[in-house]
């Protein structure tokens, strides 16, 4: 992507009329706070409001926003504009100037105008861009504004960098990060979207469900969550406009409408209560009480031409409430269980409601008469638990339809409450169902989690019309959208997607992707004029997706799920990270390209580890999770497993034997096991310990091949690989050990241990004893790296306890702690840099911290978009895993 600082037209005329209306514009804002100079501020309104008639009907705001940009100064040496130095008025409302004026693409050529604009005015600008070039920077800019817009233009800079990387643009991502330490080498970029507009953040705990609704002829989301709270948010700006508070527990249910023509939310929750809200005001109307268990469904319905809620939940009860005299209407029982699903309808003219059970029982009930009018029974007399149900038209009469969990899809006529149809849809169970319609006829989707299918049903003729293709296995939810006229079905999936999908032709259109949690709920809504979806999260998020923008598939390259570890090897003349997950695959990329070499899928779990060993003159990649697999990194093809361990395994080393690769594995089934690569048959397996074995590392002692293993004994064992016996037993922790590194100390093998008991152990391999016993951590261990300072083996230590320790290996004294802010420590790794020691740490307040360890100082502090839960370093790049992504970083000669 070309990128270019913007150079303004010469000054016009109206530059100085420009620059007296930035000037009256500030002594106005001053004034509103104070008037220090009596009578200034109203001797200049007559100028202001001069120039605001000129600006106003002269519609040139082309020439306003050249002028403006012609009033930064610009670095004749490096041709960059000074946009810090620029006047507020101008950071603040250029992209509105241009935007009107037609000249937005301009400013978004500017990388500098980005890192230093004011954020919301830029935001909504960019709705405007719709050329592919310009639109993937506004998609970068959008992508993390939620955390960028408020940070310094550093943490500004370092954000939009590696947003860069992950669109793929290395060139805007290196003149974002002109400036800085680190830049992006190369990014995966499974979690940005372009559909994606905005998230919206205030819920400290799971978002449950949202609702749309509109106050001041403006969309806007009612959102409730675990955290107790209701928020009200501006569709339109993005932003919060109100907190409401009163729920004391869990909230799960909104519904919204409208009382004396002011819109309203009601909303239920754990707490046993539905409280009515006045969203103008952002007051509690009413508190309705008489669920005696949790609430969690809210429908609103019109009764006698009055809005009321119904609502339902665990008790097994359908409550009816006029929520203008916030009085309990009615009080309707019959079922034995859990009511999860309610669909309001009208039958002869009057309104009806449908619920569905747990019990496997839909029940028909007249909302003006308040009871039942009919049980909904299947002929086979057969219940089924109900997970979504709906009213269709067949025949020019009202249908129920109700999907049940064990794959049953029942229809009833609610005028005659006769049984229409029965399908049996082929899978073990359904999680997920809608209704929608196709060429005029009603349809159902549905998904099963065991065959991983979406079928789609005619329920008139009762068949299968459809089965659509499906990239992820396991969909919880699914709702319809109108987009471009045609009905699309969006689901959510196993790694917090949702999956949009054009149901006429059976095509996957999307996956929609950001989401580091599983998506809760879903809600659809026309925003601008285009159709939008909303989405809540376990992470307490709201996200916001624009459904009409062109479809893009799934990201081809990357994790589905979290990283878990990186391993950095060497094979064939290139350095290659190894990165696992759990998604079940092992990736391969290329160190300084990026480019994926490999994908190694085929594990049913968390992959936990990696190895790399040569046989043959080809490269191999040994794999552990349930089982231990040999991989030909040349194909990506399987070429065997190990099979003997009778529970997981935890761990893998390789070592080498008489020229022969041998791998080492470590299991919860309390072995370790000695395997032959080449012939992948058990050479031994070596017990011992009395519980799982979580850590195995290899070392040479006394010039012969050794395995030392840990586990929830809090035991070490060593063993000769060659011999096949226990060399020693290494005790001392008090409870299981977590993570094992070996190193050398005054020429000989050490290991280093960190145990569940808060210790550092350091133990000589040889003697078999106990060197030292490092205590200080008040938490369990997160990680242990071996490094050298001064030319003496240090051990540097982090725990839950957010501090980081060093050690001096030698005297087992401690050296002054790396201190910083207060945040959880999620990872760490040491390397060198300038030919110094470095230690990097990353913390879950999206920070990277770079340590010089002799100076024990900070050297560079580094802001991401996504927290990073694992880290490795190396003479070339910084490797971080941020939830499902990759980021590459190299040290930059900053100028």
């Amino acid at each position: 992507m070309h990128v270019r600082p913007i150079t303004g037209s010469k000054p016009t005329p109206i530059i100085n009329s420009v620059a007296e209306y930035i000037l009256g514009w500030e002594m106005a804002r001053l004034g509103r706070l104070a008037d220090p100079h009596t009578g200034m501020v109203s001797r200049a309104k007559p100028l202001l409001q001069e120039l605001a008639d000129h600006v106003n009907e002269s519609d040139d705001h082309a020439t306003i926003a050249r002028t403006l940009i012609a009033l930064v100064h610009r670095d004749p040496a490096t041709g960059v504009n000074d946009w810090p130095a620029a006047h507020s008025y101008i950071r603040r409302h250029l992209a509105t100037h241009a935007t009107a004026g037609g000249i937005l693409t301009r400013l978004l050529e500017d990388p500098e105008y980005l890192v230093h604009s004011d954020a919301a005015p830029l935001l909504r600008a960019l709705d405007t861009v719709i050329d592919p070039v310009h639109r993937t920077v506004a998609d970068i800019y959008r992508a993390s504004a939620v955390v960028h817009a408020s940070l310094t233009s550093d943490g500004r800079r370092d954000i939009l960098a590696i947003d860069a990387a992950r669109y793929q643009q290395p060139q805007l991502a290196a003149e974002f990060a002109r400036t800085r330490p680190w830049a992006p080498r190369w990014a995966t970029g499974s979690l940005v979207h372009p559909a994606y507009q905005a998230t919206l953040t205030g819920h400290t705990s799971h978002a449950n469900a949202v609702a749309v609704t509109e106050i001041d002829n403006r969309a806007h989301a009612v959102s409730v969550g675990g955290d107790r709270t209701v928020r009200v948010w501006d569709l339109e700006a993005n932003t919060e406009r109100a907190t409401l508070t009163g729920h004391t527990d869990n909230v799960n249910a909104v519904g919204v409408t409208e009382i004396d023509g002011r819109p309203h939310a009601v909303t239920a929750g754990d707490d046993r209560t539905v409280r009515v809200w006045d969203l103008v005001s952002g007051t509690e109307r009413a508190v309705l009480t008489g669920h005696t268990s949790r609430v969690e469904t809210v429908v609103m319905a019109e009764i006698d031409g009055r809005p009321h809620a119904l609502t339902a939940g665990a008790d097994g009860t359908l409550r009816v409430w006029d929520v203008v005299s916030a009085v309990e209407r009615a009080v309707l029982t019959g079922h034995t269980s859990r009511v999860k699903t309610v669909v309001v309808t009208e039958i002869d003219g009057r309104p009806h409601a449908l619920t569905g059970s747990r019990d496997g029982t839909v029940r028909l009930w007249d909302l003006l008469s308040g009871t039942e009018r009919d049980v909904l029974t299947d002929h086979a007399g057969q219940a089924d638990k109900v997970i979504t149900m709906a009213v269709v038209e067949i025949d020019n009469a009202p249908h129920a339809v109700a999907v049940g969990i064990g794959g049953k899809v029942r229809t009833w006529n609610l005028t005659t409450g006769t049984q229409f149809a029965s399908i049996a849809v082929p899978s073990r169970w359904v999680n997920a169902a809608v209704v929608t319609e196709l060429d005029d006829r009603p349809h159902v989707l549905t998904a099963s989690s065991d065959d991983g299918t979406v079928r789609v049903w005619d329920l008139v003729a009762g068949v299968e019309r459809d089965d659509l293709a499906v990239s992820t296995r396991s969909l919880r939810l699914m709702v319809v959208a109108d987009i471009d006229g045609r009905p699309h079905a969006l689901a959510t999936g196993d790694e917090g997607t949702v999956l949009v999908w054009d149901v006429a032709s059976g095509t996957e259109r999307t996956v929609l992707t950001g989401h580091t949690g599983s998506v809760l709920m879903m809600a659809v809504a026309q925003i601008g004029g285009r159709p939008h979806a909303l989405s809540t999260g376990t992470e307490g998020t709201v996200r916001v997706w624009d459904l009409a923008v062109e479809p893009r598939p799934a990201s081809a390259a990357g994790h589905s799920a979290t990283v878990r570890t990186m391993t950095v090897t060497e094979f064939g003349g290139r350095s290659h990270a190894f990165t696992t997950g759990d998604g079940g695959a092992a990736r391969v990329w290329d160190l300084v390209s990026g480019a994926e070499r490999a994908v190694l899928e085929g594990h049913a779990g968390a992959v936990k580890a990696v190895a790399v060993t040569m046989l043959d003159d080809r490269y191999y990649a040994l794999t552990v999770d349930e089982t231990a697999k040999i991989w030909d990194l040349a194909s990506s093809s399987l070429r065997g497993a190990f099979t003997g361990h009778t529970n997981l395994v935890n761990s893998l080393a390789v070592v080498e034997i008489d020229g022969r690769p041998r791998a080492v594995t470590a299991g919860a089934d309390s072995t370790v096991r000695v395997w032959d690569v080449a012939s992948g048959s058990e050479q031994a397996v070596l017990e011992g310990h009395t519980g799982g074995v979580t850590e195995v590392v290899v070392t040479e002692i006394d010039d012969r091949p050794h395995a030392i293993s840990a586990g929830f004994d809090g035991t070490m064992r060593v063993w000769d690989v060659i011999s096949d016996t226990e060399r020693t037993v290494l005790t001392g922790h008090t409870r299981w050990v977590r993570m094992l590194v070996v190193t050398e100390i005054d020429g000989r093998p050490h290991v280093v241990s960190a145990s569940e008991d808060r210790t550092v152990r350091v133990w000589d391999l040889v003697a078999g004893v106990e060197r030292a016993v490092l205590t200080g951590h008040t938490r369990s261990l997160i990680a242990v790296k071996v490094t050298e300072l001064r030319g003496r083996p240090h051990a540097l230590t982090t725990s839950f306890d957010r501090t980081v320790r060093v050690w001096d290996l030698v005297t087992g004294i401690e050296r002054p702690a790396l201190t910083g802010p207060a945040n959880l420590l999620n990872a760490m790794a040491v390397v060198k840099i300038d030919g110094r020691p470095h230690a990097v740490t990353t913390c879950d307040d999206r920070k990277v911290r770079v340590w010089d360890l002799l100076s024990a100082r900070v050297t560079a502090v580094l802001t991401l978009p996504l927290p990073a839960q694992v880290i490795m370093a190396n003479d070339e790049l910084l490797l971080l895993g941020m939830a499902s992504e990759v980021i590459a970083l190299q040290h930059t000669a900053v100028p």
